[in-house]
């Protein structure tokens, strides 16, 4: 990964007093693979959480892969007969696990899950799991590429 130039100067020799650029605004994310349409990782907050380290992250990545699964599998299991409280219980989990490796469309997919269940709405409960298992996949997809050294692609 590159650094970009660390000085906050500008190069006419005037100070500048816009704030300090956060290490993590200085990556160039080149080795984040970009055909995907909506990456569905947010790499700047993922290495934020992980102290620029991306080894850490690719690890979160596939701990969080592990147990995902697990969550969507109990909101499907509380799916028939409905269970609010297991959904709700579930869909916040989910939710949480997303936050914390940064997966935004998992994230966003959970909290419209959990409020559609707050709500007592069930009518898009199955498309909103569809729509997750989906996005679980595509965080596979991602975490692969950007797992493997860009010689290799």
């Amino acid at each position: 990964m590159n650094v970009t130039n660390l000085s906050t100067e500008p190069s006419d020799g005037t100070t500048s007093h816009s704030p300090e650029p956060s290490a993590f605004q200085l990556l160039e994310l080149q080795d984040v693979p970009l055909h995907f349409t909506q990456i569905p990782v947010d790499v700047r907050k993922l290495l934020e959480l992980t102290g620029g380290d991306r080894q850490i992250g690719q690890e979160f990545l596939k701990c969080f892969l592990e147990h995902a699964p697990l969550y969507v599998n109990n909101l499907k299991q509380a799916l028939c007969p409905v269970d609010f409280t297991q959904l709700a219980f579930n869909a916040h989990r989910l939710k949480g696990a997303a936050g914390m490796v940064a997966s935004r469309s998992v994230f966003a997919l959970a909290q419209q899950l959990e409020q559609e269940v707050q709500n007592k709405q069930s009518q898009n409960l199955v498309l909103l799991l569809t729509q997750l298992e989906e996005q679980l996949i595509e965080v596979e997809h991602f975490l692969q590429t950007w797992s493997t050294p860009t010689s290799e692609r």
